[in-house]
Formats: C-alpha cells, sequence, structure tokens
C-alpha cells in the first residue's frame, strides 16, 4: 500500500476509530509472513504508523497507547533554561515476521521545532528493505547518500514534498542486516 507522505485515509474520526484501522493494518500482515515478506511488512508498518498524518507527537504517543504497545524507552529532560527541549519515546510492535521498535520524537531548540517517526529493526536485510521501500513508496533519486562521520553506517536520503526521509544501514561494517528509517520535518544529514 503506497500512501502519500501526509494524506490522510481518515478525515477527522475519533481517536479509538483511527487505532482500530491502524491496527486493522498491522494485523493484516501477519497471515502467513514468511522471511521474504519480512521488509514488505516492515515499510507497510512505517507507512501505517508515520505517514497517514502529519508528524505530531502526542497523536503518535495517544496511537500506540490506544493499541497497548510496550514502552521501550520514554526519554524527556526536562527543558533547559531557553526552553529548549527534546523528548524521544519507542515501543516495540509486534508483526508476524517479528517485532521492530516504533520511535517518535520531538526537539525544541534554537534551530526551530524538528518532529520525527520511524522505525527500526535489527534483522531485515538491508538491500531487501531498501529495494521494498523504493517500490512501495515509488523514491525516485535520492537527495544525498553518504557514509556516517564514524563509518560505521550509510545514510540514504530522500528529499519528500517538503520532509525529509533518511534510511540508515550497516552495509560499511559488511552488516548485511538491520536498518533504521525516519521521517522528519527538518532536513536530515546530508
Amino acid at each position: 500500500m503506497s500512501v502519500p507522505i501526509g494524506a490522510s485515509l481518515v478525515s477527522r474520526p475519533l481517536l479509538g476509530v483511527r487505532c482500530l484501522y491502524v491496527s486493522m493494518m498491522l494485523c493484516a500482515l501477519t497471515g502467513g509472513a514468511y522471511a521474504g515478506d519480512r521488509a514488505a511488512q516492515l515499510v507497510n508498518s512505517f507507512q501505517v504508523m508515520c505517514m497517514l498524518e502529519p508528524l505530531d507527537f502526542a497523536r503518535s504517543d495517544a496511537k500506540a497507547a490506544a493499541m497497548k504497545l510496550p514502552v521501550r524507552q520514554d526519554l524527556h529532560p526536562q527543558p533547559d533554561a531557553s526552553g529548549y527541549f527534546v523528548h524521544s519515546k519507542s515501543w516495540l510492535l509486534p508483526l508476524k515476521s517479528g517485532p521492530h521498535e516504533f520511535t517518535i520524537a520531538e526537539a525544541h531548540g534554537p534551530s526551530g521545532d524538528v518532529k520525527t517517526c520511524g522505525i527500526a529493526a535489527p534483522d531485515v536485510e538491508a538491500e531487501d528493505f531498501k529495494a521494498e521501500l523504493r517500490k512501495s513508496m515509488k523514491l525516485g533519486k535520492t537527495a544525498s547518500e553518504s557514509i556516517s562521520s564514524d563509518g560505521k553506517f550509510r545514510n540514504t536520503v530522500w528529499a519528500l514534498n517538503g520532509i525529509s526521509l533518511m534510511l540508515s544501514d550497516g552495509s560499511p561494517r559488511q552488516l548485511q542486516k538491520g536498518v533504521y528509517l525516519l521521517l522528519s520535518n527538518k532536513p536530515l544529514a546530508r
């Protein structure tokens, strides 16, 4: 299923109805999963969790709570004297092919407000995932592809209608598995 960025499949129904819809979309992936389906299931999960609505930390947090996802991490230090803050939260999201991490973050700082939503999975083939991501989301030319400064990760960035999509994987270290996919309202490292 391909969902345009910022598109909403539902207008403004109650949160419970949205969560039911999200749950049904994720459950649709669980029937007869095979190892080759892992990349497709993860891309679909990303689209359902991060792309049906504009990025909004509170809404994503409420969606995960309504789905009764177990919180994996919640980092929320107090804002500094200038009112700048960072809040990051993640959950373990189960699929028939195996669990993955669903992450959201928001920050307010001197450069403005940043909102992100993403998924991470240590067990998916990086190249299979990238190919499925390109196909499912009809991604064109990348804005950039680079190796992180520490040489541990390959970062591929696409610019999409005023937001950024970044895929990180461990291919520079000859790791064939593991991905982190992040959607951001601001340009990501290029």
